[in-house]
């Protein structure tokens, strides 16, 4: 049985950083174990963390995907070596803030010679009837534009689940980023005597029931109860 040096897998590793270098898009290489051996610019970007965090750490135990997303990557990467690629999956993962996020993620094998690598691409996903997705570039892109705002600046999807907050709404609402993120504008961030009849309002704006008028004011629910 032929075995690969060390110095022959690291040529191939730097033959595909240097491809996935220059791509848009968040991109990580793994081996077959798992190990990160490569990744770019963008998904260090994507998931706060630095590339001394990241290489040489294993994928299911980095803390880059939420503990409940394991079971899944580990059936991904069983149906991605039987199949040599996957379709684009939705998942959940976490920035080392912790706070999480919904990608699309697709995965290939990558062989040269008799080394095996997978290939990983990952995009910020919409969630739950949102119109579309955004690229990664789009997401960092507004995400910056958020926190250079200084007013708080909330994104919420169709069910009022939020999905963007910016610096200045973490620290009105009295919240780290990663307790905001997911949960439900409404049942957490408003006081109760408004909650209901602003659910209803915003339900009837997602269907089209009622005209968008510009501005609405409304009071928020802090993490001091005011």
């Amino acid at each position: 049985m032929n075995t690969i040096s060390e110095d022959k897998t690291r040529e191939y590793v730097d033959l595909l950083e240097s491809f996935i270098e220059s791509a848009p898009d968040a991109r990580f290489v793994c081996s077959r174990f798992g190990t990160i051996v490569g990744g770019n610019e963008p998904a260090l970007n994507l998931t706060g963390f630095s590339r001394d965090d990241f290489l040489g750490q294993n994928i299911l135990t980095l803390g880059i995907l939420s503990p409940d997303q394991i079971e899944r990557a580990l059936e991904v990467i069983d149906s991605v070596f039987a199949e040599n690629s996957t379709g684009q999956i939705e998942m959940i993962m976490q920035r080392k803030n912790g706070s999480r996020f919904h990608v699309e993620v697709e995965m290939r094998v990558v062989r040269i010679d008799e080394s095996v690598f997978l290939l990983g691409s990952v995009r910020a996903a919409a969630r739950k009837g949102d119109c579309r997705a955004f690229t990664l570039e789009e997401a960092i892109g507004v995400q910056k534009y958020f926190d250079l705002a200084e007013i708080m600046v909330v994104a919420i999807d169709s069910n009022g689940d939020v999905t963007l907050v910016n610096e200045n709404g973490c620290e009105i609402l009295g919240y780290e980023e990663g307790d905001i993120i997911d949960r439900n504008w409404f049942d957490n961030f408003l006081p109760e005597k408004t909650r209901e009849a602003t659910k209803r309002a915003f339900s009837n704006l997602m269907e089209n029931n009622i005209e968008y008028k510009g501005q609405n004011t409304n009071l928020v629910l802090t993490s001091a109860g005011e």
